[in-house]
Formats: C-alpha cells, sequence, structure tokens
C-alpha cells in the first residue's frame, strides 16, 4: 500500500456529481479553510479563478478537490470511499482529498470498476474457474457486484475522466503514444516523487500501473520526471498497445462508452477564467453535444503533488 495521490480525485468528484455537482458545474480553486486555518496548494502557486469541474480534474487542480471535499463534508468522502471498495484506513484530514492515504492498487482498482460499468462496481478475482486435466469443471467464481452510483453519474464521470486523457494530464497517450479511441483516466504523483500512478480504462478495459521503491526515501529526482504522466502512464500505454494487437482478446479502439438514455449533457466544459494550459483553441473544443474533442496542442499541465501538513 503506498499513497495513491490523484488517482483518489475521481472518487471525491464522483460524491460531488451524485449531491447534485455536473461536468459544467463551477468550482473554486481559491485556498480553503480547514480548522480555521486556510490552505493553497496550487502547483507553482497558479491561479486559475473558477473553473469547470472537468477542468479542474483534468489538470489535477488541489485546491478545487479541496473545495468539493468542503461541500461534502470530510466524513462523507470517507464512507463513500470505503463503499466503493477501499478497505485500507482513511484519516479525517483534509490531505484525503490530495491522496496521502496509504491504499493497494487493487483496491483503487476495485473503486474505479463503476465508471465504465455503469455504476457497477465489480470485485477484481484472480480465478475465474478451476478444472481438472479432463476440462470438467470444478467450481466456477463469480465477482460480487454492486450498484455505487446511478448510469448518469458514471457516465458524467466518464466525461470528465475523458478529459484528463484529451486536454489534462494524461493527453500525452494520444500524442506522444498514438492512442485511438475512447479512454479515461487519472494520473497520480505523491510528495518528493516517490509514487507514480495511472489508472485508466476504456469500454472494454481497466487497467493500472504504480511505479516508487520498496524504500520511499528512494525517489525521482524532480517532479517532471516522477509524476504519474511520466513514470506509470508509459506502462498503460504499452500495455494497451499490446493488448489491441492480440485479436484473441477482443478489445479493440472502435468501442464507445453507452451514454444513458435521458443523458443531459451540459454545455461548455473548458475554465471560467484564469489560467489555461497550451492554447485552447488548440485543445480540439468541443462537439455539438459539448464534449471536448482532442486536438494537436501538445502543452500539458503539471501534476499536482499532495500536501501531508494536516
Amino acid at each position: 500500500k503506498r499513497q495513491v495521490g490523484s488517482t483518489i480525485k475521481p472518487l471525491l468528484y464522483t460524491l460531488a456529481v451524485d449531491n447534485g455537482y455536473s461536468p459544467c458545474s463551477s468550482v473554486s480553486t481559491a485556498p480553503q479553510m480547514f480548522a480555521g486555518q486556510a490552505k493553497a496548494y496550487n502547483a507553482g502557486g497558479s491561479k486559475y479563478g473558477n473553473m469547470s469541474m472537468k477542468a479542474a480534474l483534468a489538470m489535477s487542480v488541489n485546491n478545487a478537490s479541496l473545495y468539493l471535499l468542503n461541500q461534502v463534508s470530510i466524513n462523507s468522502f470517507i464512507d463513500f470511499a470505503h463503499k466503493c471498495g477501499i478497505s485500507s484506513n482513511i484519516e479525517q484530514v483534509p490531505s484525503i482529498a490530495l491522496g496521502v492515504s496509504d491504499i493497494s492498487l487493487y483496491e483503487m482498482l476495485w473503486s474505479y470498476t463503476m465508471f465504465p460499468n455503469r455504476g457497477i462496481n465489480t470485485q477484481p478475482i484472480f480465478i475465474t474457474k478451476i478444472e481438472d486435466k479432463n476440462g470438467n469443471l470444478i467450481k466456477n467464481f463469480v465477482p460480487s457486484q454492486k450498484e455505487i452510483i446511478n448510469a448518469q453519474t458514471a457516465y458524467k464521470m466518464v466525461l470528465m475522466m475523458k478529459g484528463v486523457t484529451e486536454i489534462g494530464t494524461a493527453k500525452r497517450l494520444r500524442y506522444r503514444y498514438g492512442l485511438d479511441g475512447e479512454m479515461a483516466g487519472k494520473t497520480g504523483t505523491t510528495n518528493n516523487q516517490a509514487d507514480a500512478w495511472f489508472i485508466g480504462y476504456t469500454p472494454q478495459l481497466l487497467a493500472g500501473a504504480w511505479v516508487g521503491c520498496d524504500d520511499r526515501f528512494l525517489r525521482f529526482s524532480s517532479t517532471g520526471q516522477g509524476q504519474g504522466a511520466a513514470a506509470a502512464l508509459p506502462i498503460w500505454a504499452y500495455f494497451f498497445k499490446k493488448v489491441v494487437s492480440d485479436t484473441k482478446t477482443g478489445i479493440n479502439t472502435k468501442t464507445k462508452f453507452i451514454e444513458p438514455p435521458d443523458f443531459n449533457n451540459c454545455g461548455s466544459l473548458g475554465p471560467t477564467g484564469g489560467q489555461y494550459y497550451g492554447d485552447p483553441n488548440a485543445s480540439g473544443g468541443t462537439d455539438s453535444s459539448g464534449r471536448s474533442i482532442p486536438g494537436n496542442d501538445t502543452s500539458e499541465p503539471m501534476e499536482e503533488i499532495p500536501n501531508t501538513e494536516w
């Protein structure tokens, strides 16, 4: 188990969406008050102003996550994380919104299953069946499933997490590794670049990668090298390429995420003010439904690391 960094943020955003927020809801990136103290941890002291939830998640803006934590409450978020499959202890501190808790990759993948599964949480299993030497079935294993969120909430999260791969911290999946098709995910980076994460999914495949050392004091020398997009994301990218190149898997880049009936999408998904990474026009803009379109701009936001002072 290791600190998960910003890979925890989609769970917080999901709880917010389940409580009435949408990808287009405006969130504050101003310093947030906890126990009478203001905390501000935007990377490099960047000033964003208000921005849409989708833009905030795509750029992994820490203060936006702290703002949402203030809206839903620390205890509600802890309860929701456990409901999603996180069994590890989560302390009652504001920085849980930034991923300071030690959680296993197995737990994180379990919690992410609800996004491509239209709200249905599925426990990962390692064995599907046992047969004898003659092929007779001895035991069949079926993963436990439980509805955590409705299909509308799940699809809104898919749209926001697609933004991570289109305009955000994981956009190099497109321009550097040339991956096609619909995909979504979240990068994660921890204090002092000790842990790098990327968890990504398509309509057919969910996978995650963690990079780090047994000794937490052994780490990358810079955030540029040790952030999830640089250290963990390439593993996921090469794995995905290998999977789709094997026709026996049945996994391809043509399958689309299923939009639920009567889905109510919102309008513009860009920031409402302040700093924006790269040329907004080069991001590809949005289609007729307001969904972001990948463009040719290769500048990308730096992953924001958590803070363990509180």
